[in-house]
């Protein structure tokens, strides 16, 4: 990924603009240094699509204002929430050093969310992984603990 953005961050700076917007039903494409999106209505009677693009210039503001809102006070850290779940799905693509080719929640059944992602893996393979949301939240979560003890054990050195 250019302009030195992982896909954890870039994941995590689009889920935080989806979820300023109120969406939460997306399919995200990867083409090009482009994000593109189709997304469902966030106002009621949810029947619109509403499209979305952004370029990776766009992704690193939303990951610059994003860092400058976290920085500025505590807040709590909702695990289930969007940015942090695109947060881990890009962190699994980033552990893989995958190429992002899409992600999608729009078929994923109520009593069991979950996130499909689609992903070339280093050897031009096209992989497709279904990942239950509660288990990306959890793996959200082991990444916020992760962090803070590699930042505290920085600051006693």
């Amino acid at each position: 990924m250019a302009l030195g953005l992982t896909y954890t961050r870039a994941l995590r700076a689009v889920g935080q603009a989806l979820d300023s917007m109120g969406i939460d039903l997306f399919e995200l494409q990867a083409r090009n240094e482009k994000f593109y999106l189709q997304c469902g209505e966030p106002t009621p009677p949810h029947l619109a699509i509403i499209d979305l693009e952004y370029s990776l210039n766009d992704i690193r503001s939303f990951d610059v204002d994003g860092r400058a809102k976290r920085d500025s006070a505590f807040k709590f850290v909702d695990f289930n929430a969007l940015p942090e779940i695109l947060r881990a799905v890009g962190r699994h693509i980033d552990d893989k050093q995958g190429r992002l080719r899409r992600i999608y929640n729009c078929e994923s059944l109520p009593q069991h969310p979950s996130v499909t992602v689609e992903y070339e893996s280093v050897d031009g393979r096209l992989h497709v992984d279904e990942l239950a949301v509660v288990k990306l939240s959890d793996f959200a979560m082991k990444m916020y603990k992760d962090r803070s003890r590699i930042v505290q054990e920085r600051a006693c050195k």
